[in-house]
């Protein structure tokens, strides 16, 4: 009777474990789905228009949306993603069975409702020029994309990401618990607050819900880490090879691991397993080049069409003491400040193994440094970070956090979280470190999410420079769940996250308690609920009387700029339109008043000084389109356009030294400049200086 009682336990609790890991799942599906980015950046977008030309014409040339993406290459004549491409053709067929059933769309107003704020800093630096400023606002048919390819790449692989190391800090746990019931220390913390807490207070969590490569590829290496560990190496080559498939620096991991199986098996042909299981990951790779460059070694990347063409240094040189300290304890990108419990853990590991440090100087270096060389994590971390602190964009450029290194975090919270879960660890210093790494990201993802400006000297800590101040300020992206499906207010939308995330790590931990019969352990959530309470009384203090701001996005400075130039625009066409002379001066009048407003509120955007100056030009006030032309250039100095004007201002005046002066500076490689060098010779000959003017002409034949 007892034997059938046991058994019917067992089959209970196993079916309560698949009901629990499905809700384990769901929530945490639901949690890194809450956001989804639909903003037009380079890297997503650079990923998203190949599904989008698939789809429209079967082709992943991106030729007529290339203005959309700066992360672009150009092969002969016609442009690609200068991304890996698994992602792209892992939402492709997603995209194109959502498109056949014909299933509902965002609507164009929901998305063309609140501007793309993260912009306002692209604008300071007067870099960037934006067609039309057609980048303002998401672009509507690319939507469906953004939001399948946010949660394939990335909120279901880092929910997965989860799972995985749940299932691990779990089997630590109840064997921690197994021992404990003998009389030794047990950890206080459910495996299920110590990975939640782990996860979305790293800066992995900003890059879930969004279209990079890094989540996908990160879960793949971690997957790769996994079978390893198991000495499954076929797997862990196939795993391995998508990760590179899915982003192109996973690659370090290759003969990296090659090497560490060999040390550890000392057979040859477990390394040849873990190769052969890369093949199909480099023959997907392969034939991408292939079909892209015509040269099966020669990826995308060979081929830039962006600032970064024709750079010396791009890629790998040697390892920098600077990357190094920026990717390990800085507040720019250190993986410390953006994956606190990383902090928690290392202070373990420190007090844990010390006297196996107290060892390495006593004598036993040789010892513990053979012991240590076979280490698959401890190699890792080193070797990664090594590689990585040599690359000549270790910084990740426009990030939150050290992105470049992903897939090592997530093979370092995987283990982290088995070390924590067998530990009894302090609630106060795990929930107060974890704790602020989770504030700081929830703000980032209701802010920024990644497209943190990569200038160290200006914002050498984003989360303070940039993060806190703009979330204050109810600067905040809109790209919520409840905006999308509901039009809710989105100041409503962010602060009701947390208290999701805090009741579904409630219910988590309740369910996982039912259904593993381990001892009961006083959990403290009163130490993080008294921390939301006090965040929430400070953020929603209010900003006056009626409260009124409270539960408003910001959309002053770049937000209010847009309403000025989207006038001035269609002033500038309706004067481009008209046949009356008296009404295209008077149109053309109030452009130039809208543009001048632009430029107040966005001080470093050359175009709008641009669109000024050829509005003056067009009333006829030279002078002050000068002045708007030469602020233009003083922003952007090799903004080729009104240098173009300046020079024929000046031509048409006779001053023709000034006006070489300005022609010289344009680029005489750029074939857009043709015309312009055609007119310095023109302007040559008419001086007389024959040879000067034949000089100029044979430049702009060449064109």
């Amino acid at each position: 009777m007892n034997s059938i009682d046991n058994s019917y336990n067992q089959t209970a609790s196993g079916r309560g474990r698949k009901w629990f890991y499905a809700l384990f799942i769901s929530v945490n599906l639901l949690l890194s789905s809450y956001y989804l980015d639909v903003w037009i950046t380079p890297n997503a977008t650079s990923r998203a228009l190949p599904v989008l030309t698939l789809y429209e014409n079967k082709t992943i040339q991106i030729d007529k949306y290339k203005d959309y993406s700066l992360d672009r290459s150009e092969v002969k004549g016609h442009y690609y993603s200068d991304k890996a491409p698994l992602g792209t053709f892992l939402v492709y067929p997603f995209y194109y069975v959502y498109k056949s059933i014909g299933l509902p769309e965002l609507k164009d107003s929901s998305l063309t409702k609140y501007p793309i704020y993260i912009y306002a800093y692209k604008f300071s630096g007067g870099d960037i020029s934006f067609p039309d400023g057609r980048l303002f606002f998401p672009l509507p048919k690319i939507s469906t994309v953004f939001i399948l390819a946010d949660i394939l790449c990335g909120s279901l692989p880092f929910t997965i990401a989860l799972f995985l190391a749940l299932l691990a800090a779990s089997k630590a746990y109840s064997e921690n618990n197994k021992v404990a019931d003998g009389g030794s220390t047990s950890s206080l913390f459910s495996p299920v607050i110590i990975v939640m807490f782990s996860f979305y207070a790293s800066f992995l969590f900003a890059y879930a819900g969004t279209f990079t490569g890094h989540i996908l590829s990160g879960l793949f290496a971690l997957s790769g880490y996994i079978f390893i560990k198991k000495k499954n190496y076929l797997f862990a080559g196939l795993m391995i090879g998508l990760a590179v498939a899915a982003e192109f620096t996973v690659g370090i991991l290759i003969p990296l691991w090659a090497i560490l199986i060999y040390l550890n098996e000392r057979k040859i042909t477990k390394p040849v397993f873990f190769m052969a299981g890369i093949i199909p990951g480099l023959l997907f790779i392969l034939l991408y080049n292939l079909h892209v460059t015509g040269n099966m070694l020669l990826t995308p990347y060979s081929y830039l069409a962006n600032s970064y063409a024709g750079h010396k240094d791009i890629g790998f040189t040697h390892p920098r003491g600077d990357a190094l300290w920026g990717m390990i304890f800085s507040v720019y990108r250190g993986m410390l400040f953006y994956a606190p419990v990383l902090a928690v853990l290392l202070w373990y590991v420190i007090k844990q193994n010390i006297k196996l440090l107290k060892g390495f100087l006593s004598g036993k270096a040789k010892e513990l440094f053979i012991v240590g060389i076979k280490n698959y994590l401890l190699v890792t971390i080193i070797i990664y970070t090594l590689l990585i602190s040599s690359y000549f964009m270790w910084d990740g450029g426009w990030a939150f956090g050290p992105r470049q290194i992903i897939p090592l975090i997530f093979i370092c919270l995987y283990e982290g979280a088995s070390f924590l879960a067998s530990k009894k660890i302090s609630a106060y210093f795990f929930y107060i470190i974890s704790g602020l790494g989770l504030l700081f990201v929830w703000m980032d993802k209701s802010t920024k999410i990644y497209e943190i400006p990569n200038d160290s000297s200006q914002f050498s800590n984003p989360v303070f420079d940039i993060i806190i101040p703009d979330f204050l300020k109810h600067k905040f992206n809109t790209n919520l769940l409840p905006v999308f499906m509901f039009d809710s207010n989105p100041v409503i939308a962010i602060y009701v996250w947390p208290v999701l995330f805090m009741a579904g790590l409630f219910i988590l931990t309740r369910g996982y308690s039912k259904v593993h019969p381990i001892p009961k352990k006083k959990i403290n959530f009163y130490i993080p609920a008294v921390c939301l309470t006090i965040v929430y009384a400070i953020l929603l203090m209010p900003r006056n009387n009626s409260w009124k701001d409270n539960f408003t996005v910001n959309t002053s400075g770049m937000f209010g700029g847009w309403d000025h130039y989207a006038r001035a625009a269609q002033f500038t066409d309706t004067a481009r339109n008209s046949k009356d002379s008296v009404k295209k001066s008077q149109y053309y009048s109030l452009a130039a008043r809208e543009y001048k407003t632009t430029t107040k509120l966005w001080s470093g955007y050359p175009d709008c000084f641009l669109r000024l100056g050829l509005c003056y030009e067009e009333e006829g006030y030279p002078d002050s389109a000068i002045v708007a032309f030469k602020n233009a250039l003083h922003i952007a100095p090799k903004f080729a356009p009104p240098a173009n004007y300046l020079g024929m201002i000046y031509l048409q005046r006779g001053q023709y030294d000034t006006a070489v002066h300005y022609f010289n500076t344009l680029d005489a490689n750029d074939p857009n400049n043709r015309e312009a060098i055609l007119t310095i010779a023109k302007s040559f000959e008419k001086e007389n200086k024959y040879e000067i003017a034949s000089y100029y002409y044979s430049l702009a034949a060449r064109l």
